[in-house]
């Protein structure tokens, strides 16, 4: 892991020292030959070094360990890393858009904070990633990876204003002569969740030409919810701390009486018992057709005062099913001796399929109705209804994203001591979301009183049980939804790097480079989808935005002591101090400009050969994205706990639920400490669906940081092999930009007392104002309940450990060991809203702004090679943490989540074919742990009953692997 490149130099070293002393011992009189070793580029400095380990603390994920750990996807890399929290994960099925996608999170900071690199430049981020701008880091095929080098101090000064929370630079593989192919299979051993990937890596040199063509295929199959049993239901209450979310709206569904219903008493025309509740559910295996038995008999069998529900859990996916094809082809070309020509060529398709529960229609209002004349209305009058048409099918989506890649440069060598490199980037994100089975509101009333232009004559029936409509009416209410996002981005840079002067502790390095990039975003919604016309959504608009960037950069490097000096004190020491200045020219909706210069000093000492002591100072800026600034409003329907009321007696006692209350109620009680609410007696008060409105934010600012990193590696000169590395670091991150978060105690809209500006309530009841509660969540179809627009909330600030012990040993007869051990701690995130919010210290829970943050997560890897033989062991461990129990109204536990990896490799010469075949076989969470109940939406995991940003639903996963190189 980290310091591996420096083992790898090791070795290299070792290996000439034994040649050397060799040749010693045949000829005595030979002279040992001086070695000169070639400089190189590591993550975190712009100019070449020796060493990996510099001023920058940069954790190596090298080609070796992300085969033994058995992942299948970058992200299944990544998220190994303990500094990376609450990145977008694949394997969960609310990703929208986004499903198949995945991102890197460093510090909890956000995805958009995190700079993802390919070999140093940018990579286009995904163009339907909406809220959160990121690089899908799947669409990078595993098999063309070298390694991951991942700099977890702030880095914007040298690379961009992304890079607050730390840099991910993916390293391709090159220089590679041969060809190789591979073959893995893996599934669960419950469920066909089955993976397939097959790669083919090729590659060869010839005079002053290389080349390298790298294909990659990825398929996995969907896991149904209720595939697992933890899974299978949306009504939790089984567990202690569970809620019921399923949803109001379902099949059967149930009809609701209007105002002034002759049902409400006892006096109608079917002699039907009064029902003043004004609800009737349709009972199971109701067919709906009131003949021969007349309408009072069917009626009859109605069932007063109930609301019929729908378990979505069954039908919906955990995992999506996805195929992705990627090929990256890296080529150079030596010009002369000084100078050569380079290009990468990147393409990847990402194809996912997203299935969710058939479309909920809501029809209420004076319009919105069943009227007497449809045939299947036993009533007699016009009544109103909820019915989730499950004949029509789930809405399906099928996203497909292209992601490429083009890059052509040059470089090379001038006056001994200095080197240059420039190029020219296009690249960028592609995606298209077609939905099928989707439902226009006005469709469905319109067939409910057989005026339905698509299919004349015919009546929709709500009052059966899953069946009763004909497959023309069906087909006729069937829409398809497109959704066309595209992102592109072209750059063009240069830099030159060298030394400037000597010092008494060596020559100073100076870097100077210069970028200029253009990056446009284009979102297109079909025209139903802009009017809202689709049940259970809302009006949605396109987005357009194109923003300029100018940047200049410099980094210093001056040896403030080397080795030659031969002080007793310090053996080496070395001061970094870079810059870097951007100029942002925005368009969209609005016109807008952000400029910011921001420094980094950091410095490395070597107080003996076996220490090194380091630290650093950085200031970020990261502008707002295009989609904060100008994403079109997006209407939705979510079901939420409204917190302020209950169906049954609420007590409240949480600080940030009492300040809303007054927001609302300004008569509570200043000093109270505790507030009950006397109990509505509604049950849709616990569950309640509302409309809600979100879109971007024209008046953002940019966001900006300061992080302070100390840290030291210490390699123990008495245990050969064995390094020890820590590191603290302390980032505040101010004016953030964020969508608020609907329910997500203290910080969401609904919670925090700063944001109820954002909800929008009925007038209050007589009932209400009595108990002194605010009235109902908008009911009004007019006004959104909920209105979310990105805003600059106050500030985050986390402060964390990193400690790292690696330690490589080899035996004659027992072969080469390898152990590390990686460890984040978190000893603080302080999260405030807005600038008049509290400042609430939320590590070790589920409440940040921006997911899940465990105090402590670690990673273990144990590794044996013996022969022809390779063992590994991977243990993953994240922590315990709090979330919120809607039932208790209070906080609760979630239980750590454990899991282990084992791998095992036999590698044989395969004489006919001139090459190698290994073979591998491992488990993925060998021990079959389930993931930690958990009782609310945490991390937008979609009411699961369990943290998607946390564990992996698919339980004990084999393998099978096979490698063939020629």
């Amino acid at each position: 892991m980290l310091a591996s490149l420096a083992l790898v130099s090791s070795f290299s070293l070792a290996a000439t020292s034994a040649v050397a002393q060799t040749a010693a011992a045949t000829n005595p009189e030979a002279k040992p030959e001086t070695v000169q070793m070639a400089k190189f580029e590591v993550t975190g400095t712009l100019l070449k070094r020796i060493d990996t380990e510099g001023p920058a603390p940069v954790f190596i994920i090298s080609r070796e360990s992300i085969e033994l750990s058995g992942s299948n996807t970058v992200q299944d890399v990544l998220k190994r890393i303990p500094s990376n929290f609450a990145g977008v994960n694949e394997n969960v099925n609310n990703q929208g858009a986004t499903g198949g996608s995945g991102a890197v999170n460093l510090r909890g900071l956000g995805a958009e904070t995190t700079l993802v690199l390919v070999n140093g430049r940018r990579i286009a981020p995904l163009s339907a990633a909406g809220a959160t701008s990121f690089v899908n880091i799947n669409s990078l095929p595993l098999a063309a990876i070298e390694r991951i080098e991942v700099l977890q101090d702030g880095a914007s000064a040298l690379y961009g204003s992304d890079a607050i929370g730390g840099v991910v630079n993916v390293i391709l593989r090159r220089d590679y002569t041969g060809t190789e192919a591979t073959f893995r299979y893996g599934n669960t051993f419950k469920t066909d969740v089955s993976e397939f990937r097959s790669s083919l890596v090729t590659g060869s040199a010839a005079g002053k030409a290389s080349v390298l063509v790298v294909f990659d295929y990825f398929k996995r199959n969907s896991l149904l919810r209720n595939e697992r049993a933890f899974l299978a239901s949306a009504d939790q209450r089984a567990h202690a701390d569970g809620t019921d979310f399923r949803s109001p709206t379902g099949n059967p569904g149930t009809i609701i009486l209007r105002p002034g219903s002759a049902y409400l008493t006892s006096t109608n025309p079917l002699n039907l018992p009064a029902n003043p509740s004004g609800l009737f559910g349709i009972p199971n295996g109701s067919t709906g057709i009131f003949a021969p038995g007349g309408a009072a008999a069917f009626a009859a069998t109605f069932l007063p005062g109930v609301e019929r529900t729908f378990d979505f859990a069954g039908p919906n996916q955990i995992v999506p099913e996805t195929k992705r094809f990627g090929i990256v082809t890296v080529a150079s070309y030596q010009i002369t001796d000084k100078i050569s020509t380079f290009t990468e060529v990147g393409y990847n398709r990402n194809e996912t399929a997203v299935f969710l529960a058939a479309t909920p229609v809501t029809a209420t209002g004076p319009v919105n109705i069943v009227p007497a004349n449809n045939p299947f209305n036993p009533f007699g009058e016009a009544v109103n209804f909820r019915f989730r048409p499950l004949d029509v099918g789930p809405r399906t989506n099928f996203i497909t994203s292209h992601n490429y890649r083009f890059l052509l440069g040059a470089k090379g060598e001038v006056f001994d001591t200095w080197s240059w490199e420039i190029g020219v980037l296009l690249n960028g994100d592609a995606t298209q979301d077609l939905g099928f089975n989707y439902i226009v509101t006005t469709d469905v009333i319109a067939a409910a009183s057989g005026t339905f232009a698509r299919a004349p004559g015919q009546f929709l029936n709500v009052f059966g049980d899953k069946t009763g409509n004909s497959p023309q009416l069906l087909a006729a209410l069937n829409n398809t939804i497109t959704t066309n996002a595209d992102l592109q981005q072209t750059a063009i840079d240069g830099k030159i790097a060298g030394e400037v002067i000597d010092l008494p502790g060596g020559p100073v390095g100076l870097a100077i480079g210069a970028e200029i990039r253009k990056e446009r975003l284009d979102v297109f919604l079909d025209p139903l989808t802009q009017q809202g016309a689709f049940a259970g959504s809302g009006t949605r608009k396109n987005t357009f935005g194109l923003r300029n960037i100018k940047s200049a950069y410099a980094e210093l490097n001056i040896p403030l002591v080397s080795k030659k000096q031969n002080y007793s004190w310090m053996q080496s020491a070395e001061l970094q101090i870079a810059a870097r200045t951007e100029d942002y020219d925005i368009r969209g909706l609005t016109k807008s400009n952000f400029k910011s210069t921001k420094p980094k000093y950091a410095i490395g000492m070597r107080p003996f050969k076996d220490l090194l002591v380091r630290a650093s100072y950085a200031e970020g800026f990261r502008a707002p994205s295009l989609f904060e600034l100008f994403s079109g409003a997006n209407g939705s329907f979510p079901t939420v706990n409204d917190p302020l009321r209950n169906a049954a007696d609420l007590t409240l006692t949480n600080a940030a639920l009492l300040g809303s209350l007054r927001f609302w109620v300004p008569s509570t009680p200043a000093g109270a400490t505790s507030v009950t609410l006397a109990g509505t007696g509604i049950a849709a008060d616990d569950n309640q669906q509302v409309q809600q409105s979100q879109e971007g934010n024209p008046a953002l600012l940019p966001e900006t940081s300061k992080a302070t990193y100390v840290g030291a590696v210490y390699n123990v000169p008495w245990v050969k092999g064995l390094t020890v590395s820590a590191g603290w670091s302390i980032i505040e991150h101010v004016n953030i930009i964020r969508l608020p978060s609907v329910s997500t105690p203290n910080t969401g809209v609904l919670h925090d007392p700063t944001l109820q500006f954002l909800v929008r309530r009925d007038p209050q009841s007589a009932a209400d104002i009595a108990a002194g509660r605010p009235g109902r969540l908008s009911t009004n179809s007019a006004v959104p309940a909920i209105f979310l627009q990105y805003v600059n909330r106050a500030l985050v600030e986390t402060e964390s450990y990193d400690f790292e012990v690696d330690y490589q040993w080899k035996s004659p007869t027992l072969g080469q060991f390898k152990h590390a051990v990686a460890v984040n701690y978190f000893a603080s995130f302080k999260d405030q809203g807005t600038t008049t919010g509290a400042v609430t210290q939320n590590v070790d829970s589920a409440f940040s702004s921006q997911g899940t943050i465990p105090r402590v997560k670690i990673n273990m890897e144990n590794s044996w090679k013996w022969r022809q033989w390779t063992v590994s062991a991977f243990v993953n461990y994240s922590g315990e943490y709090n979330e919120f129990s809607t039932p208790k109204n209070a906080e609760r536990d979630v239980e750590a989540y454990v899991t282990a990896d084992i791998q095992a490799s036999y590698k044989m010469r395969t004489p006919y074919l001139g090459g190698n075949t290994t073979v591998t076989v491992g488990l993925i969470n060998a021990t079959d742990v389930q993931p930690p109940f958990v009782s609310s939406n945490v991390s937008g995991s979609g009411n699961t009953g369990f943290d998607a940003q946390i564990a992996d639903p698919r339980g004990r996963f084999f393998y099978v692997q096979m490698r063939q190189s020629f």
